[in-house]
């Protein structure tokens, strides 16, 4: 799915039933309050992620373990931004972490950022989880 397409169709998501038979109330409340979002919002979380995964993709440019400062400091950043939806605990942090890998449409949206970007953010959030 297209970065520009993933948070407009909230509001008559494609996904929804598939997301609450996978994670129930937790994920009916993220569709609910990304529902909620005008415009100017839905434009804000974009740019967001973006600027998030192209932190992330530039860390794994640059060579640093998912477990290095750099990479727990873009993590971290990571995690602010899915706090925007649903603000997740550790093992629900590292099960989304898997999910970004396990899941061909959100591996490709990923790795459109970073060719083994949905891997090394895997991994990097499995690092970060572990100390949270």
């Amino acid at each position: 799915m297209a970065t520009e397409e993933m948070f407009d169709g909230f509001a008559n998501d494609p996904y929804a039933e598939e997301a609450a038979d996978r994670w129930g109330d937790t994920a009916v409340g993220a569709q609910r309050r990304a529902a909620g979002w005008g415009a100017q919002d839905r434009a804000a979380v974009r740019r967001e992620q973006a600027e998030v995964h192209e932190r992330l993709a530039a860390v794994k440019r640059a060579g640093r373990p998912v477990d290095s400062a750099e990479a727990r400091a873009a993590v971290a950043a990571h995690h602010a931004w899915v706090s925007r939806f649903w603000t997740p605990d550790a093992a629900a942090y590292a099960g989304l972490g898997r999910m970004y890998v396990d899941d061909e449409r959100f591996t490709a949206t990923i790795d459109a950022y970073e060719p083994g970007l949905a891997v090394y953010l895997r991994d990097a959030i499995a690092a970060w989880s572990a100390d949270a």
